[in-house]
């Protein structure tokens, strides 16, 4: 069913990560989620004669910084 109200173009989500090893146990990553901030419908509901009617949008842009370590 395609309703106008919670209808969506298709749309393209770029995610990026990159690390470094220590070799033994450590690890450091900068990673980035939908990096052209692109606005997307993940969701909706269109029952307007009881009058609900929402679109549940995606992520916005994110990014940030891992740290992780083995302990073995």
């Amino acid at each position: 069913l395609n309703d106008p109200l919670i209808a969506t173009q298709s749309y393209w989500l770029w995610n990026a990560r990159a690390s470094l090893f220590s070799g033994s146990d450590w690890e450091v990553a900068v990673w980035g989620k939908n990096l052209a901030d692109e606005r997307y419908v993940t969701q909706g509901v269109n029952n307007l004669p009881l009058g609900v009617g929402f679109r549940v949008y995606g992520a916005p842009r994110t990014w940030g910084v891992s740290f992780s370590k083995s302990f073995q």
